[in-house]
């Protein structure tokens, strides 16, 4: 008998935070939760050029 090879699963997450509605130490909440993420920078500075 073939042995099946083993489903391997993962979980993501992915969330969208806007900065005037995070704490001050979001940086340090998420760093305690020991839970990987990538954090992209803020997007203050876009511009509406029309």
């Amino acid at each position: 008998m073939k042995k099946q090879k083993k489903e391997k699963r993962s979980s993501k997450w992915t969330f969208i935070i806007y900065e005037e509605s995070v704490p001050e130490n979001y940086l340090d909440i998420l760093e305690e939760m020991q839970v990987p993420f990538v954090l992209s920078p803020w997007h203050d500075k876009d511009v509406d050029k029309e």
